[in-house]
């Protein structure tokens, strides 16, 4: 006869914790880089801003990951470098794929499918670069891509249209 297997509620508390840090750390990271890019365009010009407004939210987002995961990782800095790889590189793409996104006048379906795709670009390079990491850590860790995709498409629709 056989059982159900049992859910391990450890790992469903752990996959929560990564999708809350995930979603709050990315709405409380918009409006400080959206001010930190406004400061450093008048300051410096649109080149050095937007590199430091890549940059810097990158960093503090993995350092949010870093807090939930600092009982399972042992190496803390190269999670936090992972997570500025990918982030930065899911920016970059971004910034490639749509050069003159803009919000204006955008039918909210069009909006919510758009910035859907900005959120899921960005958590699949995230999540990969984090992958590497994790693998040798964490078993089915492939799905920790998947946790940074929901998080990162429900995070940019949440802070754009919340």
């Amino acid at each position: 006869m056989q059982t159900k297997p049992v859910l391990d509620l450890d790992k469903w508390k752990l996959f929560l914790l990564w999708v809350l840090a995930n979603t709050f750390g990315i709405i409380v990271i918009m409006p400080v880089a959206t001010f930190l890019f406004m400061t450093l365009l008048i300051v410096f010009g649109v080149d050095i801003s937007s590199i430091i407004v890549i940059v810097v939210p990158s960093i503090l987002v993995g350092l949010f990951q870093w807090l939930v995961l600092r009982t399972h990782i042992i190496n803390a800095k190269q999670w936090v470098l992972a997570s500025f790889i990918g982030l930065s590189t899911g920016m970059f793409v971004i910034k490639w794929i749509f050069p003159n996104f803009h919000l204006l006048n955008m039918p909210s379906m069009q909006l919510f499918i758009k910035l859907g795709g900005v959120g899921a670009i960005i958590g699949t390079l995230f999540g990969t670069a984090q992958w590497f990491s994790l693998r040798k850590h964490v078993k089915c860790s492939a799905l920790w891509i998947l946790c940074n995709i929901i998080s990162w498409v429900l995070s940019v629709n949440i802070y754009t249209l919340g």
